[in-house]
């Protein structure tokens, strides 16, 4: 509130003695600040930060707030960004009444009540007070940002006080560092010894330097009269107004800004032959010495910290349940696909197993997988050794299905011998060989804390001889690790091997992209660079400008009055036939190309308007009258006939261009 920030300043105040050199205070549009300020700091001028003005300004003028359309809202803050950026008054005047031309009432209204009355606080060109060239709390907001990395939002004071002298002797050891890179490091100066450049970079900070060259470098384009060249004080005119100039001051607006010499200082002692080295329009801040006498770069600093180097400790982050879905639900998806790549065999025990799991998590048990490595099988063997290690309690109808695949496989081998069932047996071999190589355990719940030495072996049915290939189908192999562990196929008959048919891949059809005739269709080409439309909402204000003054006096004349030339009625079209009927969409403001005519010329273009609205809407290919279906072309604004651009009914998207605006591309 008001009292507390007023204790704040006053507290500030009785420990900072030199609070009264206080020019220039630069906050936002905060009505509590400033009544404080202007209170408590009665010498300083207040400035508002031009972000959050503009920022405020786009807030507040709301199509919905102030009951206008979108043409018009853009309209308004097209106008209000010129008066910010205005070089002076008259210029800031002559913005100001291009918007109350525009007679958009709920807008004027609030720049009266709101800002007209505070212009010298946040139009660039009316800031009259020592601010550095700063327009913006962006620096501010800066430091504001390195104490939120380092203090935590809820600590208590004494963490609070401890971390904030924390980053105070870090930032003050980040300045006392550029300053002596500064000092060790000079740069090149391509000027002869003893100029007045060399000597100005030896008393400037390096920033400093540049822009005084840069003035140096700009005064020869100031042209001074003989008659002034002897008088002590010369008047200029500038893009700022009237400017006083002396060999030592100026009262233009950067010298103002600044505390640097400008340009019109530089002009005037050059035409008197004067040195252009001094150093009575130099700030202290501007100056290496005040930099080298107030750093601690020798003296040593008495604090409990070594170092510069920030620690932040990392924050144990505890996710939401939303966060938690998100992370397994992408787990669950690789489950999905990696269960789905096998036959369906094997997919039926991957899915048993995943619902093994999820009866388990649900009864509240817990889940582990155990991985262990098989003995490596010599590649002769052909599937030969297989083997399934199982726990207490798994189903053996699915070893005995695994086994009957294996078995018909064998069988095959020794009784087909022509090329295309060896083909169908490789294709077998492939199913099944992609179950040889399985070596993960996985237990389940109770069963974790039961040795895996104590896993029982699956009984199966010993198979008759018949049955059996000349090989020996039935082995065991020892898994290292498990100890009693037996691992056995059974094989059961099956009738006959079925093999899905093999598929050719399919494209396009040949000649699909083609007429009936040999003629490539309409579609545009994937591979081609060509730029789509932009709608007219969304173009550039020079664009919409060029766009509507063409509307009434053709594109030359409108590329003519955009470098600044002034329309007159003859340039004017007088037929209404001849002016394009996207002038009459309701969107569209008139007052915004009004500056570009002269008074007479805008009076030929109200009339012409009305005329044209007395003919009606019209067609943009046949120019007949609007009838039946018709669709707009969100570029140029005209409409068209479905039957002008060949439609039968309306088409599936939310813009539509017409292929004059396609071509104008």
């Amino acid at each position: 509130d008001g009292e507390t920030m007023a204790s704040l300043v006053t507290t500030f105040k009785q420990h900072n003695p030199a609070w009264n050199k206080t020019r220039t205070i630069l906050t936002d549009k905060d009505f509590m600040e400033r009544s404080v300020y202007s209170g408590q700091f009665s010498n300083a001028n207040l400035q508002l930060c031009l972000f959050h003005v503009l920022k405020s300004m786009r807030r507040e003028i709301h199509c919905e707030k102030m009951n206008i359309r979108l043409e018009q809202k853009n309209v308004c803050l097209e106008i209000l960004q010129k008066m910010a950026y205005s070089n002076n008054e008259d210029e800031y005047i002559e913005n100001y009444e291009l918007l109350r031309d525009t007679g958009i009432q709920p807008v004027i209204d609030y720049v009266d009540h709101s800002w007209h009355p505070i212009r010298e606080e946040w139009v660039i060109g009316l800031k009259q007070s020592l601010h550095y060239n700063n327009h913006t709390t962006n620096r501010l907001e800066s430091i504001n940002q390195k104490l939120k990395q380092v203090i935590t939002k809820f600590s208590n004071l004494d963490t609070f006080f401890r971390d904030l002298e924390l980053v105070i002797h870090s930032l003050r050891q980040e300045r006392d560092s550029r300053l002596s890179m500064v000092l060790m490091k000079r740069p090149i100066v391509p000027f002869p010894p003893g100029s007045s450049e060399v000597r100005f970079s030896e008393l400037l900070t390096p920033h400093a330097f540049q822009i005084v060259r840069k003035q140096i470098e700009l005064s020869d384009k100031i042209a001074i009269s003989d008659e002034c060249s002897d008088c002590d004080v010369v008047t200029l005119q500038t893009s700022s107004g009237v400017t006083y100039v002396t060999c030592t001051s100026c009262t233009c607006q950067f010298s103002t800004m600044n505390q640097l010499p400008c340009r019109h200082i530089f002009a005037l002692r050059a035409r008197q032959d004067q040195d252009l080295y001094f150093e009575d329009a130099v700030s202290s801040r501007w100056r290496l010495d005040y930099y080298r006498h107030h750093a601690s770069l020798v003296d040593d600093i008495e604090t409990d910290y070594q170092g510069a180097t920030v620690y932040v400790q990392p924050r144990q982050v505890v996710m939401t349940q939303s966060q938690k879905y998100k992370k397994a639900f992408v787990e669950a998806q690789r489950l999905a696909t990696l269960a789905s790549e096998v036959s369906t065999v094997r997919f039926t025990e991957r899915l048993e197993v995943l619902r093994q799991l999820t009866e388990l998590w649900e009864s509240g048990q817990q889940a582990a997988v155990i991985c262990t490595e098989v003995d490596n099988v010599e590649e002769d063997t052909d599937c030969d050794n297989l083997h399934i290690i199982t726990e207490p309690g798994t189903n053996t109808s699915d070893l005995e299905a695994e086994a009957s695949v294996i078995e018909e496989v064998q069988s095959v081998e020794t009784s087909w011998g022509s090329d295309e069932q060896q083909d169908n047996i490789d294709s077998a071999h492939e199913m099944t060989t992609e179950h040889c190589n399985d070596d993960t355990v996985l237990v389940f719940g109770d069963e974790l804390d039961v040795e895996t030495s104590t896993m029982e072996e699956v009984s199966t049915p010993e198979p008759a001889t018949s049955m059996l290939p000349d090989k020996d189908m039935v082995t065991t192999t020892r898994v290292p690790g498990l100890q009693n562990s037996s691992l056995h196929v059974a094989p059961i008959e099956i009738s006959g091997l079925k093999l899905p048919p093999k598929i050719n891949p399919k494209g396009r059809p040949k000649g699909s992209t083609l007429t009936v005739i040999g003629l490539s269709r309409k579609r545009a080409n994937k591979n081609t660079n060509r730029r789509k439309p932009m709608k007219f909402w969304c173009k550039r204000p020079q664009d919409k400008d060029r766009d509507m003054l063409s509307w009434f006096v053709g594109r030359h004349a409108a590329e003519s009055a955009l470098t600044g030339r002034i329309l007159t009625e003859r340039d004017v079209k007088i037929n209404p036939a001849s002016v394009s009927t996207a002038c009459l969409d309701e969107n569209i403001s008139m007052h915004r190309i009004k500056h570009y005519f002269s008074p007479e010329g805008w009076k030929t273009v109200l009339v012409t308007r009305e005329n044209v609205v007395s003919l009606g809407w019209r067609c943009g290919i046949c120019k007949k009258d609007l009838d039946g279906d018709q669709i707009g072309c969100d570029g140029c604004l005209l409409w068209y006939h479905y039957r002008c651009v060949g439609y039968k009914k309306t088409p599936k998207c939310l813009t539509w261009f017409c292929r004059a605006c396609y071509e104008s591309v």
